[in-house]
């Protein structure tokens, strides 16, 4: 905890000066009350996520990053019908790797659909 003193232009201040969210997915916080005290808090959020769903947004962050990959690459429009399709294609490549044991990234599935379809 620390005693903060504010230039004669600022009478009080209080309240979170920075939120910071930490790779654990807890969040530390500086905070200043009325009297001028200043210190850290750390929240740790009670609910976590998960084995399932933390593999369902692994999935999705590599598949999207490899339609942009992909979209920039074939020149490819961003209709709905069109997102919806290339995005099943590479699930199913993503789920066939990741079946035979491999670990993909979004070039690797990137590849695959330009190889299998372009």
């Amino acid at each position: 905890m620390a005693k903060v003193e504010f230039p004669d232009f600022i009478k009080s201040a209080s309240g979170t000066i920075s939120r910071k969210r930490l790779p654990d997915g807890s969040i530390r916080s500086i905070v200043v009350n009325k009297h001028g005290r200043m210190y850290e808090t750390t929240y740790h959020p009670r609910n976590k996520i998960s084995p399932e769903e933390c593999a369902r947004r692994k999935k999705f962050g590599v598949i999207s990053s490899a339609f942009a990959f992909v979209q920039r690459e074939m020149e490819i429009e961003s209709d709905p019908t069109t997102h919806r399709r290339i995005y099943g294609i590479m699930g199913g490549i993503y789920d066939r790797m990741v079946g035979n044991g491999k670990e993909p990234n979004a070039k690797m599935i990137a590849s695959s659909y330009v190889f299998l379809y372009w």
